[in-house]
């Protein structure tokens, strides 16, 4: 019970909490534009979670915070999308680069461990 607590607490702040800074955004649209190496930081905290957890709870409770966390980044993505279509001249583009890139990369984490 303390561990899901603990979890749960670890998704709002480090998943659901996470903003983007200037350096982040910057990291972000040139992953987009050039596929350098970078992963969003609450897609790299959900696989990171997720993975702590697996094993450590009941599958249920598992599935449970996994989706928690995964929610989370789902929403922090795409309201750094925002953001990120705001601070550049071809951000409508980035953004829906940056969503759709982002997203699947979340999803599959969670989902591998799920299985």
């Amino acid at each position: 019970q303390r561990l899901a607590f603990r979890a749960q607490e670890y998704v709002r702040t480090q998943i659901a909490g996470f903003r983007m800074g200037a350096a982040d955004l910057d990291h972000a649209a040139r992953w987009v534009r050039d596929g350098a190496p970078w992963e969003y930081p609450p897609v790299a905290r959900t696989r990171w979670l997720a993975a702590q957890l697996s094993g450590c709870v009941d599958p249920e409770v598992l599935r449970g915070l996994a989706g928690e966390a995964l929610a989370a980044c789902k929403q922090s993505v795409v309201g750094q999308a925002r953001a990120l279509r705001d601070a550049t001249a071809d951000g409508e583009q980035l953004a829906h680069a940056f969503v759709t890139g982002a997203l699947p990369l979340a999803e599959q984490a969670v989902a591998d461990l799920l299985i």
